[in-house]
């Protein structure tokens, strides 16, 4: 059985970024990028908790009250054993926020998501968790 690599998420973002100026549905091209450059951040997170046994278990997830990705990006935020994480929660957190504005906001700012530039720039923050993860 193959498992699926989560970076293919990073890649299709990629992809998508470079179909957008050619796209008839350019701003959906656009916010389909971030929402996949997040996933591929959010994952590659998940992946080093369990990589370090620090992934949550399921009686946890329970106990704190809070969705998944809240939940598990909480854990970089308030550590304080590991220094680098915060900023790795930091980053994720905004990155989340930008993603369910992409998959769920009708009317945002106009230039959020109809301008490559800033996605290609949102892009790039999910390239920096990935990389930061990838230096532990």
């Amino acid at each position: 059985m193959r498992i699926f690599d989560w970076q293919d998420y990073y890649l299709l973002a990629g992809e998508l970024l470079s179909q957008a100026d050619s796209a008839s549905h350019k701003e959906a091209v656009l916010r389909s990028a971030v929402s996949r450059a997040y996933y591929a951040a959010f994952h590659r997170a998940c992946e080093y908790l369990e990589e370090v046994n620090e992934y949550p278990t399921r009686r946890q997830f329970e106990g704190s009250g809070r969705e998944t990705h809240r939940f598990l990006i909480s854990i970089f935020e308030n550590s304080r054993d590991h220094p680098e994480w915060p900023k790795i929660g930091e980053k994720l957190h905004y990155l989340k926020n930008l993603r369910h504005k992409a998959d769920y906001a009708k009317s945002v700012e106009k230039h959020l998501f109809r301008k490559k530039g800033r996605v290609e720039d949102i892009v790039g923050r999910a390239k920096e968790v990935i990389d930061l993860i990838d230096s532990l």
